[in-house]
């Protein structure tokens, strides 16, 4: 076998490329910080904005400025933990990479069950202690209420300051997902630029998208939807990383990867949690 002619960085790329497409979750995060990470254990730090302060007089009395404020932004610092491995035989390499091999099938395969770890490891970001809740125990979600209760998750959100032409995700599973359309009649769901962007449906400015990787408590009776911007949660995916080599015991060859990634709930107020139940 030549192993020369093992085109790793395509494959590695060809992976990505999937996991991007099959991805949901990972989609609609931060991920601006990308580059400044490069293995397992790396670190880097998000800041975010602060408030600044302004004065008013309403006495038409020109006053002197006060002492510069002394802006207090927000930090967060993102650890690369997560690896993803995969590891897998084939007959024979030079032949499985050229047209019809199972190459092609292996590395979709791939980046489709890469897509959902990464996407589950977002997703269990509606149970980070900082993430606010629509109620300490869940509500049931019912075709009658469920649209009352995604508004009032925008509300809380701009009660937040988010601002109200800020593009929001709904993040659903399946079953909530049928609930909305049974509800909603006006639903937009033939919209261009909306499935460019991965949804299934619009509602108002809110992008829903629907995936099998949504969160659950309660042994799976509760969804954690997420609601939130593209800005609340940081993801990072610095190393995919693919090599062959020839099997042990084995007549055959061994291809093997690994992909290096995390996420974090870096702006807490951009993101608000509907834990939703189904039955009483």
């Amino acid at each position: 076998m030549a192993y020369d002619k093992f085109k790793a960085n395509v494959m590695a790329k060809a992976i990505q490329k999937e996991r991007d497409r099959s991805a949901v979750l990972i989609q609609d995060c931060n991920r601006e910080y990308e580059g400044l990470v490069k293995g397992v254990g790396d670190s880097v730090t998000i800041k975010g904005a602060g408030i600044v302060n302004v004065d008013t007089v309403s006495n038409g009395i020109e006053t002197q400025f006060q002492e510069p404020q002394v802006v207090e932004g927000t930090s967060s610092i993102l650890t690369i933990k997560h690896i993803s491995k995969f590891n897998f035989m084939v007959s024979d390499i030079d032949k499985e990479q050229g047209a019809g091999g199972a190459l092609a099938l292996y590395q979709e395969q791939a980046g489709k069950k890469l897509s959902n770890e990464q996407d589950k490891l977002v997703a269990s970001m509606a149970s980070d202690p900082l993430a606010v809740k629509l109620g300490a125990n869940a509500t049931k979600a019912t075709a009658d209420n469920v649209l009352t209760l995604i508004d009032q998750g925008i509300q809380k959100l701009w009660e937040a300051d988010v601002p109200q032409n800020e593009r929001l995700i709904l993040n659903v599973s399946p079953r909530l997902y049928m609930l909305i359309k049974q509800n909603y009649t006006a639903l937009d769901t033939n919209n261009s630029e909306m499935l460019k962007r991965g949804a299934v449906a619009m509602y108002g400015n809110v992008d829903i998208k629907m995936s099998n990787n949504i969160a659950t408590a309660n042994d799976g009776a509760t969804d954690l939807i997420m609601l939130r911007t593209n800005k609340a949660i940081a993801f990072a995916n610095p190393l995919t990383k693919i090599e062959a080599k020839r099997a042990n015991n084995y007549m055959a060859d061994e291809i093997r990867g690994e992909a290096l990634y995390d996420a974090k709930l870096v702006l807490p107020k951009e993101m608000f949690v509907l834990n939703l139940k189904y039955t009483d």
